[in-house]
């Protein structure tokens, strides 16, 4: 029987094929074949007053929705401050609809009262102090009680002339120079009641936008300073990866292009997604790679946004991207 031999130059063939096929990167139809991160946006919940914390109840994982009461802190300063301001307006805008209302009828008769009454007093006074003055004349008393009784006249008659003038006031009405120094007294106590109404609210900490706590720093009860993170909500619908192609792939896509997105536990699931920023300026490659020459290589940095509205896709996992 004969032998059959294959030739040895068929088998070379056969040998680097399969190593090709098994062992270097397999490309696809697409412009662009590449790997990224997904990435959220993030928003660290962070007081602007310090104080302890007396609500707390959301835990890592909970979903927030937008406008959500997250924590509020303990302050009681600032509600006193609050009520102050507000008890000082309400004197104020008292003060102002009195003046602005004028006079009433039964405000005269108390003024024209307290004139007579300050009348009486003084003609008493005056006649006291005349008769203790004709009986100092007589050596009858002593210089002391004559000084008593006329400064006691002089006291009647100052209480006199002020509510002589308190009246007359009264009778030609508020002036305007008051009514609008009491409007601006009561505008300077709005504000100061928004101020403190600011600082009040400052101690309640809402949620920006619908999302997932990703880091809680704090607990109940714990003190924590002005500006200090105490939560990080991830809006998991504003999505994204970050990719990176060379000179040539660059070429070949644009702003607006459309993108294919894959997870290795879903692999028969696509993600859309589009390409929505692209770096003018080139960099070089931001991972480890193999060789030297790799390391070298300038590349562009492309922001791909991802359709994420069932939010499967969480941050830090990773995905297979293509731009077809």
């Amino acid at each position: 029987m004969k032998k059959k031999y294959i030739p040895i130059g068929l088998v070379l063939i056969l040998l680097i094929g399969i190593t090709i096929y098994y062992f270097y990167p397999r490309t696809t139809t697409g412009k662009v074949n590449t790997v990224g991160t997904i990435e959220v946006h993030q928003y660290d919940i962070t007081p602007r007053s310090s104080g302890y914390i007396s609500g707390l109840d959301v835990d890592l994982g909970s979903r927030i929705t937008a406008g959500e009461t997250l924590f509020t802190l303990s302050e009681p300063t600032t509600n006193t401050a609050l009520d102050a301001a507000k008890a000082s307006l309400a004197q104020g805008a008292a003060n102002l609809a009195d003046l602005q209302a004028g006079a009433r009828e039964d405000q005269i008769k108390a003024y024209k009262a307290l004139v007579d009454s300050a009348t009486v007093t003084r003609d008493q006074a005056l006649r006291e102090f005349n008769r203790y003055d004709a009986l100092y004349a007589e050596d009858a008393v002593s210089a002391q009680v004559r000084d008593q009784k006329q400064q006691a006249y002089e006291v009647a008659q100052q209480n006199l002339t002020k509510a002589t003038a308190d009246y007359q006031e009264l009778l030609q009405g508020t002036r305007s120079q008051q009514i609008a120094a009491a409007q601006a007294q009561v505008e300077a106590l709005n504000a100061n009641v928004a101020s403190a109404q600011s600082r009040v609210e400052d101690l309640i900490m809402k949620s920006p936008v619908n999302g997932l706590v990703l880091t809680k720093n704090y607990n109940k009860g714990e003190y924590v300073k002005a500006g200090a993170p105490v939560l990080t909500i991830a809006d998991m619908q504003d999505a994204w990866v970050h990719i990176y192609v060379s000179t040539e792939q660059l070429a070949l896509i644009k702003v607006g292009d459309k993108a294919q997105i894959k997870v290795d536990g879903l692999p028969n699931q696509i993600f859309e997604g589009y390409i929505e920023r692209i770096s003018p300026e080139a960099e070089y490659t931001p991972r480890q790679s193999i060789t030297k020459t790799e390391r070298s290589n300038l590349v562009y940095k492309v922001r791909i946004k991802v359709k994420n509205g069932e939010e499967i896709l969480k941050p830090g996992m990773p995905v297979d991207v293509v731009i077809p």
